[in-house]
């Protein structure tokens, strides 16, 4: 299950907006997607998965449109968490303003 517990931090630079931080587990870790709204409304993000011993493996990276992102968060989602019997969870992190 994913760490609850665990606290998560963003960057969160003057020109860009959190957008969504979601989180599942597979057996191999947990599967995290992070994206941001930039000044042109599109979407930045990353989807990464960190394994134990704190290795991260980047899986998918760019920039669209919110309708793009939510088709890669889909297709993750049903790749990768649900043949595990698992869906994304949003997180609430701690987010840090850089000035």
């Amino acid at each position: 299950m994913i760490q609850r517990r665990q606290k998560h931090y963003i960057i969160q630079e003057p020109d860009e907006e959190l957008h969504q931080v979601m989180a599942g587990d597979v057996p191999q870790g947990i599967v995290k997607a992070l994206s941001k709204v930039l000044p042109d409304k599109s979407i930045a993000y990353k989807i990464f998965m960190e394994k134990e011993g704190q290795q991260i493996e980047l899986l998918a990276e760019g920039v669209s449109s919110l309708e793009d992102y939510n088709k890669v968060t889909e297709k993750f989602e049903q790749e990768m968490l649900l043949p595990h019997g698992n869906r994304w969870q949003e997180i609430k992190p701690e987010i840090i303003v850089r000035e």
